[in-house]
């Protein structure tokens, strides 16, 4: 049978042509009164110096509405401006004893709710569960078990709880389920230069002329006499570096891989490179160089660019010599043996917390607490102890039930990236093999100073490791299965490495 088709002026709206003008104008009156009205509203509650509460939640609210229209420019909104929240009033303080509503609470708990409910109505397909998946919720729980031990009070420690793992834990899956193809992949990359971009202009601003753009509380400014602590927008240079570090790898697969503009990527890499340098970390110099060696390792284009570097590198030593090793970054930075000693004694003491307690920790946050019970601590300094070792902080602080699975974690996603570029590697015109390797580049630009600073107790560098994990698990677990590769093709994976 054939379809009914509708004439012209059978459907009540065309019928009357008039109707529709009425109805738009109804609209268009409706709407203006409605923004009159909230004008009125938000206007009197400045004037009557209740702006303070005001801008936030039209901030909070805005950021919502955004998140409903589309998920992911929502998710990636929230990521690249969540470090300025708290300075241009979009986090709301409620008072002593109350939960601060942030915008990182308020995203993570919009973000999840919207996506269980798309995947309840059957609107987004749930992803297929993966063995870091599992792992990763098995160290948030062992973490959680840590909790109600915290000296500090269980109201503090379950906030901190709540930034520190849960968050990054939540930034992951929302990756994981949001980024699943290349033109969602490339989005991500483009966010993490722009952090990058700005995080190393104003690293290099604030190194070169002395001003704080963006100041934290507390923070001291000054490494020595001569070179200044970058302290802008995050409060520590070592977080800033390796959120530019992180980065890094993507602009270069942009520069070598993508097909639009060269020129603003190289001058992105070029500003992220010079906030690594500027926030004078000597961590974040040796996880970008591991980052670089890996790369190159891996991903074959990359080689003539990394000899290049060297190349240049080396010149550029052989000339300037004398003033390289004259210059304040290598006297009182590179052979700064105060650091170092500090660490040697911090590593001491976390050591002596895991003999004694070495199942389930001593506590969340109890390490700087406990810490002059095994050792010395000034207490005149502004900073409280810390392990300084991220793997350490774990199992110091919940024990091997945390470390494990965390460990497990961080290898199930090293086997995940090895074996998609092994099985990329036979697929023609595919790039896949190389996203791999710029992960892996990625991963060690953190992972390595992670051994020497902690990582974790940076929120905001911790969710964009996180972001970047999820991103790529939910890109390779979309990617059409490939069949069993024969055994041994982790070995001959390393010692082959990449192809394309």
């Amino acid at each position: 049978m054939s379809e009914r088709v509708s004439k012209p002026g059978e459907d009540g709206l065309t019928a009357w042509p008039w109707l529709n003008v009425i109805l738009m104008i109804i609209g268009v009156l409706l709407l203006a009164a409605l923004a009159i009205v909230l004008g009125w509203l938000f206007g009197s509650q400045i004037m009557d110096d209740k702006w303070e509460l005001m801008v936030p939640m039209v901030g909070l609210a805005a950021y919502s509405v955004v998140a409903l229209i589309d998920a992911r420019v929502g998710f990636l909104t929230w990521i690249v401006t969540a470090p300025f929240s708290r300075f241009i009033y979009l986090d709301l303080d409620l008072g002593r004893g109350i939960p601060n509503i942030t915008l990182s609470r308020v995203m993570t708990g919009v973000l999840l709710v919207l996506l269980l409910a798309q995947m309840a109505t059957h609107k987004r397909r749930p992803p297929r569960l993966t063995w870091a998946d599992g792992f990763v919720l098995a160290w948030a729980g062992a973490m959680a078990l840590s909790v109600p031990s915290a000296i500090s009070g269980l109201r503090y420690a379950s906030q901190t709880f709540f930034d520190y793992v849960l968050t990054p834990v939540a930034v992951y899956f929302i990756a994981r389920i949001l980024i699943t193809n290349k033109r969602e992949l490339r989005s991500m990359m483009m966010a993490l230069m722009i952090i990058g971009v700005y995080m190393g202009i104003m690293a290099t601003h604030e190194q070169l002329t002395g001003h704080v753009i963006f100041y934290v509380q507390n923070r001291s400014v000054y490494y020595t006499a001569s070179l200044r602590r970058v302290v802008g927008l995050l409060g520590n240079p070592a977080f800033v570096a390796v959120c530019c570090a992180m980065g890094v790898p993507w602009a270069l697969y942009l520069l070598l891989y993508d097909k639009g503009r060269k020129l603003p990527v190289l001058l992105g890499l070029a500003a992220m490179v010079s906030g690594i340098f500027f926030c004078m970390n000597r961590s974040a110099w040796i996880g970008l160089a591991l980052s670089l060696l890996v790369m190159a390792a891996l991903v074959k284009r990359f080689r003539g660019v990394f000899v290049l570097l060297l190349a240049s590198a080396a010149v550029m030593a052989g000339v300037y010599w004398a003033l390289i090793t004259a210059s304040p970054v290598v006297r009182e930075r590179l052979q700064a043996q105060g650091p170092i000693d500090y660490r040697v004694e911090a590593w001491t003491v976390a050591l002596e917390m895991i003999r004694d307690n070495p199942v389930f920790g001593v506590g969340f946050d109890n390490y700087r607490l406990l810490y002059q019970r095994y050792g010395y601590w000034d207490v005149y300094l502004r900073n409280l102890p810390s392990p300084h070792n991220t793997y350490l902080w774990v199992w110091v602080t919940a024990g091997l039930v945390a470390f494990v699975p965390f460990m497990m974690y961080l290898i199930s996603l090293a086997l995940t990236a090895l074996g998609f570029m092994r099985g990329s590697r036979k697929t023609p015109d595919s790039d896949d093999a190389v996203i791999g390797g710029v992960f892996l580049a990625s991963m060690a630009s953190v992972l390595a100073p992670a051994f020497v600073m902690d990582v974790i107790a940076g929120n905001y560098n911790t969710m964009l490791m996180f972001m970047i994990m999820g991103a790529f698990v939910g890109y390779v677990k979309a990617r059409p299965r490939r069949r069993r590769h024969e055994r041994g093709w982790v070995r001959k994976m390393l010692v082959e490495g990449a192809e394309s």
